[in-house]
């Protein structure tokens, strides 16, 4: 923190004094994954607009300081964690000043600067749904171009991942806008590839699930597993949904799934081993105790 405020000091020197060459080449300096490497690149990424908005005002070239800006935004951009790990405010205002640089040139590269604040956008959904500001997460989907539904799909995908990450707390706000754009991308599935269509069912089955909506999830896992007989995933998936419901009937269900993802399981294995624990417990909650008692017991 001292360091950061020496460096942001001296910055603020330099920038008052117009000496942009040296205001930026402290920024630069700044150690990437430090505690505040994320204000260093967006500040950065303002000295390098004002250092270009002066050579403009003055009539000077512009080209060496727009391509000395570029290769140094797009340094820091790569330091960026992958998806679906969320952005900071000051990686998105980064990356769409960066595009703003690249759709200003005199020969602008529309395409890196569409990649992007397409990626910056659909991380930002994704970190805004995770801190539960559903309504700023959908202002920015609505900006989504429905005719591309691909993009819409890496957002859904984006989502689906976050919801096996996050807390309980924050399972039903993610679910809520993972269920609001999986039920807007269906209305688009003739567009979808197979591959596409299966990671749509797999959003809408985790969305309705999340939300208690039971059988509508368990209706989407039925159908996946009608299309795909050993996907083991579909299974555990089904089975866990069906054992969070706790009714009698719903255990039933549930002892039913994991009696199948048992026999498509290695015998002696981990996943086998665990599978017929929850046979086991399955037959517990419903009040079968001797059956219960016999599973673990020949297991």
């Amino acid at each position: 923190l001292v360091a950061w405020g020496l460096l942001s000091e001296g910055t603020r020197r330099e920038e008052f004094d117009r000496n942009w060459q040296d205001a930026s080449a402290l920024l630069e300096s700044s150690p990437a994954g430090s505690e505040r490497s994320g204000e260093a690149q967006a500040r950065l990424a303002m000295v390098y607009e004002q250092a270009l908005a002066e050579l403009e005002r003055q009539g000077k070239p512009t080209d060496e300081w727009e391509q000395r800006a570029i290769a140094a935004l797009r340094a820091s951009v790569d330091t960026f964690p992958p998806g679906p790990k969320p952005l900071t405010d000051s990686q998105v205002e980064l990356a769409w000043r960066l595009a703003r640089l690249l759709l200003k040139q005199s020969e602008p590269d529309f395409s890196a600067a569409d990649a992007l604040l397409a990626t910056a956008s659909q991380l930002r959904i994704i970190s805004l749904a995770g801190q539960g500001r559903l309504t700023e997460a959908r202002e920015i989907i609505g900006h989504l171009q429905a005719s591309d539904p691909e993009r819409l799909l890496d957002v859904l995908n984006g989502l689906t991942e976050v919801a096996e990450q996050v807390s309980l707390q924050h399972v039903r706000t993610i679910g809520t806008l993972q269920l609001e754009l999986a039920q807007r991308l269906d209305q688009q599935r003739e567009s979808l590839s197979s591959a596409q269509a299966r990671k749509l069912d797999e959003s809408l089955a985790q969305g309705y699930a999340a939300l208690g909506q039971i059988p509508k999830a368990a209706a989407v896992y039925d159908k996946l597993i009608w299309q795909h007989p050993q996907d083991v995933r579909a299974i555990e998936a089904l089975a866990r949904l069906w054992e969070s419901c706790e009714t009698a009937s719903c255990l039933r269900q549930a002892s039913k799934q994991w009696e199948a993802l048992e026999r498509l399981q290695r015998k002696g294995s981990t996943e086998w081993l665990e599978s017929r624990y929850h046979i086991a417990g399955c037959n517990d909650k419903r009040g079968n105790l001797e059956a219960a008692r016999k599973m673990i017991g020949i297991t």
